[in-house]
């Protein structure tokens, strides 16, 4: 592991401004694009003291981290990418990692609209918006359709493979965490890219479908200012505010064939990291990226050779949280989420215990000349946060939200901090249960037994291996003939 990765955990920030540390961001974030991350990183404050869907898992470098270390991370990222006359954030690989789950979040915040945006289609303000979204739809259908009819002609394979995959996985995962493989203690490398043209050409083709058709027409496009629609769509509003202040080359965002209107994650996807990290940041080590972005899920676990990449993230992990909790203060665990409210926020979040600081904090940015309410100022914020944060010492011990569930292990102890792990990694019943959590199938992770046939499905009673029996008799014969042929799940995994 590279010392250099683990520096700067406790990032000095009154050190003097040297935008020359960090060779990996290319600019500050700025205009609406500013905007829209500050609303992010405001938005984390409440999602790393819920610990729920708080830490994305493609990004295992950060989600392996306690809540107190993601806070602090985050707010050290928020001042380097959105203050003018700071330093860059640090180069180290778990700032990296920070700013690329922030990107994520973005992605499952844009994703979860999805539900309020459905109950706003079914009123009656929402008719001439059903009717865009049925035509956008049908036309994204057509476009799709040869894959489509592919991938449902394979849906009985991709059920078989998906349970092999994830029995393995399982199984992998086990031997792995008590050190059982060799692959374990082989060096993680991945080899620099040695054609660009190539690799620019895949570019222009993987975004083809964000600008093909010429740009969405805007002419008299209705963006709502207020009310129940701005609430639904309000973090697609900012995305499209922020995509249309790009003009940049080979790919003007600006320049979309979409609005704040569409319903195709995979062009949000493309657009904003395009705009967020595309476009800012500078790629330096394919193997820094590979371990940033990985997903430690059932096909990462059930392929022999990505153990050495599996590894090396969890010791990055195991040193990053070793050197935090080794200096943690228990008095002080809610001073990043004042850091970053004061630095993003344009709205009170705090409870009674953080009131005082944050009606101080309010009056001291009308002093200095410029309204709180509007996100934006973000040198003088962090100035005045820094003037006045040992002024209000009371209340640092205590959670900065009443959305805290369990302010003593999530907060004041971060040692005791897990990681959520992939349900599918988790040995759990595959029967149908009762529909509780409206998942399809029981979850119960108790008392366990697997088929006797196949072995690969589990079930924790005789009754909900009769109810699931009219499905997993037509793939049981499968089940039991693949399971132990472990090269080919393997392939399976990267399929």
């Amino acid at each position: 592991l590279n010392s250099e990765s683990h520096r700067c955990l406790h990032y000095d920030q009154s050190a003097q401004p040297d935008k020359k540390m960090s060779s990996w961001v290319k600019e500050k974030l700025k205009g609406a694009t500013a905007e829209l991350f500050a609303s992010v990183c405001t938005q984390y404050i409440f999602e790393a003291e819920q610990e729920n869907c708080d830490t994305p898992e493609a990004i295992p470098i950060f989600s392996g981290l306690s809540g107190n270390q993601r806070l602090q991370l985050v707010s050290e990222v928020a001042i380097g990418m959105l203050c003018e006359d700071e330093p860059f954030p640090p180069p180290t690989i778990q700032h990296k990692a920070t700013y690329q789950a922030m990107i994520r979040m973005l992605f499952m915040y844009i994703e979860l609209e999805d539900n309020t945006m459905h109950d706003l289609l079914t009123s009656e303000e929402g008719e001439e918006l059903l009717e865009f979204y049925k035509q956008e739809q049908e036309d994204w259908k057509n476009r799709k359709s040869d894959k489509a009819t592919a991938r449902g002609s394979a849906s009985m394979n991709n059920e078989i493979k998906c349970k092999l995959i994830n029995y393995q996985g399982e199984r992998n995962k086990k031997k792995l965490e008590k050190r059982r493989n060799q692959k374990m203690n082989e060096p993680f490398q991945v080899p620099n890219k040695e054609n660009e043209c190539d690799e620019m050409q895949a570019n222009i083709e993987k975004h083809q479908i964000l600008f093909e058709g010429g740009p969405a027409k805007r002419t008299n496009l209705h963006v709502p200012a207020d009310g129940d629609e701005r609430i639904a769509f309000l973090w697609r509003i900012q995305c499209d505010a922020a995509l249309q202040e790009d003009f940049s080359h080979p790919f003007p965002l600006s320049r979309v064939n979409f609005d704040w209107r569409c319903s195709i994650m995979v062009k949000w996807h493309q657009a904003l990291n395009l705009l967020l990290y595309s476009k800012k940041i500078v790629s330096e080590s394919p193997t820094e990226e590979a371990l940033i972005v990985f997903e430690l899920n059932s096909s990462a676990y059930a392929n022999p050779e990505n153990f050495p990449r599996i590894a090396a993230i969890q010791n990055h992990i195991k040193i990053l949280r070793q050197t935090f909790e080794s200096t943690f203060d228990p008095s002080n665990i809610s001073l990043a989420q004042r850091c970053i409210f004061a630095v993003c926020s344009n709205e009170t979040l705090g409870n009674e215990h953080h009131e005082a600081f944050e009606n101080a904090f309010i009056t001291k940015c009308a002093e200095k000349g410029f309204d709180f309410s509007k996100v934006g100022n973000f040198q003088k914020r962090i100035d005045i946060f820094r003037e006045m944060k040992d002024e209000y010492l009371e209340g640092l011990d205590k959670p900065f939200s009443d959305l805290c569930y369990y302010p003593e292990s999530a907060l004041r102890n971060p040692s005791k901090y897990k990681a959520e792990i992939n349900i599918n990694l988790t040995p759990h019943c595959f029967g149908p249960g009762n529909g509780k959590y409206g998942l399809p199938m029981c979850l119960n992770s108790k008392n366990l037994k697997a088929c006797g046939r196949c072995k690969v499905a589990n079930y924790c009673s005789a009754e909900c291996q009769r109810k699931d029996w009219k499905n997993h008799k037509k793939i049981c014969a499968t089940l039991a003939a693949e399971r132990k042929n472990k090269q080919n799940i393997a392939k399976m995994s990267v399929s």
